[in-house]
């Protein structure tokens, strides 16, 4: 399993979320499904770092934090008018602090349902 959340970590969610949401706006305009995508790669990304330490966790997300972030920078425009207030890098930040967030709590609550309560 811990091979699964390695792969499933290593993952650029930031980048792909706005990369997928801004070619998806640009041709037929906001869409939903991306969103519940997201949410679902929490779920079982959180499932599968129950079986990992926290510091793993927290070193895979700041790899593939970084990672994100470079691909943004070589492949998504800096100025897009639909981000709204907010640039491309900010907006790849709060989408890779959410994910780790999303992460964590998911990972916490099932750790706290399935393993003994111990240290998390």
């Amino acid at each position: 399993m811990h091979y699964v959340y390695y792969v499933l970590g290593l993952l650029p969610v930031a980048f792909l979320f706005h990369h997928f949401e801004y070619r998806i706006f640009l041709r037929e305009g906001p869409d939903d499904f991306i969103i519940f995508t997201w949410i679902a790669y929490m779920v079982i990304a959180g499932f599968c770092a129950t079986f990992v330490r926290k510091r793993e966790v927290s070193l895979v997300n700041a790899i593939a934090f970084v990672l994100s972030f470079v691909l943004a920078m070589l492949f998504m425009p800096k100025e897009a008018s639909w981000f709204k207030g907010f640039q491309r890098n900010d907006l790849i930040i709060i989408i890779a602090m959410f994910t780790y967030i999303g992460q964590l709590t998911v990972r916490s609550l099932l750790r706290l349902i399935v393993h003994k309560p111990t240290q998390i």
